[in-house]
């Protein structure tokens, strides 16, 4: 055994991909987050992203968020009782499911959400400024399609 090192290796081909391209781009749009909202309102991006779902989609369950944001169940179960010990979602039980809890936004929760979504909009607005509407509106339906 030699003590030489392997040679570096180096592939571009996920650099073309779609996959690394939408992941860098939602990186880009989100980097500022931290430094701007979550810092100073003590939020995490997965938190921001359940609080987002539960904005447009209220009374929630844990799995319906999951679902729908494509995020990982512990994750949203993380974020969804640091949420709830900030006091910025509340939880009941299920009527339909005495096993389930559905999530919705405190008004502490909506004072944080009015406060972020402005500069959050803003934020999209500048990202996908340079695309014409027409082909923003192509992007959109493309993105719809990929929810399977």
């Amino acid at each position: 055994m030699s003590g030489a090192r392997p040679a570096a290796r180096a592939d571009s081909r996920i650099k073309e991909t779609l996959t690394f391209r939408l992941l860098v781009a939602v990186n880009r749009i989100v980097q500022p987050f931290q430094e701007r909202f979550g810092k100073p309102n003590d939020l995490t991006l997965p938190e921001w992203r359940c609080m987002m779902a539960l904005a447009a989609h209220p009374k929630s369950s844990g799995e319906d968020v999951t679902r729908r944001m494509s995020m990982d169940k512990m994750a949203v179960s993380r974020s969804l009782r640091r949420l709830e010990q900030h006091g910025r979602v509340r939880r009941e039980q299920d009527p339909a499911n005495a096993r389930r809890n559905l999530w919705e936004l405190t008004e502490a929760g909506w004072d944080l959400f009015d406060t972020i979504l402005p500069a959050a909009l803003e934020r999209d607005r500048k990202a996908f400024a340079a695309i014409p509407e027409d082909e923003k509106a192509r992007l959109m339906a493309l993105l719809r399609d990929l929810e399977f």
